[in-house]
């Protein structure tokens, strides 16, 4: 099964460095752990991946019976990954700052190892360091992407993930009611990219269209 790999990015077939052989297992009440290798750039993932054990396939193959009936095999659960490391690598698409790289990256690392609270506190960090570097005042960060959305930076959709970003970061700093999870933080590693390329890239790809437009023009 093809899945898309945290080192190249590229979608994958993995094959497993360990436990290899058939009839080898490495499993607990976790699930199944394997090491894999990428076929594309042989980079190494760990992963847990869970199955039904009750399901009629899963005992046959356990118990190595081969008088098992293929017509039944769509009674067997499909294992599902319940974990893997590095969940993904991914840099900065720009770089602000040292700082804002820093960040970035060590949000990321957060992840990976399992860690929500420090992850959403970073990525909240970085969406401070956006709203400084394009001119934000106010003495909050609530108060700096409202005046970037009061001087046209931020669309009101824009503000809207900000302001999820700010409040999920505040959640993993504070004891509040809301405890981020390993999704939530996954879904901030969305939303930031999606930030950066509307205020940074988009609109400098479109000034560079526009001087090549004009140059051909005149």
């Amino acid at each position: 099964m093809a899945r898309l790999c945290p080192h190249c990015g590229i979608n994958s077939r993995f094959d497993r460095v360990f436990p290899s052989g058939s009839g080898k297992n490495c499993n607990d009440e976790n699930g199944f752990h394997y090491i894999e290798c990428c076929q594309e750039c042989k980079g190494i993932v760990y992963s847990i991946w869970s199955v039904d054990r009750d399901a009629p396939m899963y005992k046959a193959v356990m118990s190595h019976e081969s008088t098992y009936q293929k017509e039944k095999e769509d009674e067997e659960a499909t294992p599902i990954e319940k974990f893997s490391y590095p969940f993904i690598l991914m840099n900065p698409p720009i770089t602000i700052s040292d700082s804002f790289e820093k960040s970035f990256i060590e949000g990321v690392k957060c992840l990976n190892v399992g860690a929500p609270f420090a992850s959403v506190v970073m990525f909240r960090k970085c969406l401070q360091i956006i709203a400084e570097d394009k001119g934000a005042t106010g003495g909050t960060l609530k108060g700096k992407l409202g005046s970037l959305s009061a001087s046209g930076i931020l669309t009101s959709t824009l503000e809207s993930i900000s302001d999820v970003i700010r409040e999920v970061g505040n959640d993993g700093a504070h004891p509040n009611k809301f405890e981020p999870s390993i999704d939530d933080a996954k879904d901030i590693l969305d939303f930031l990219p999606l930030l950066i390329n509307q205020i940074y890239i988009l609109p400098e790809k479109a000034e560079k269209l526009r001087v090549r437009r004009t140059s051909s023009i005149k």
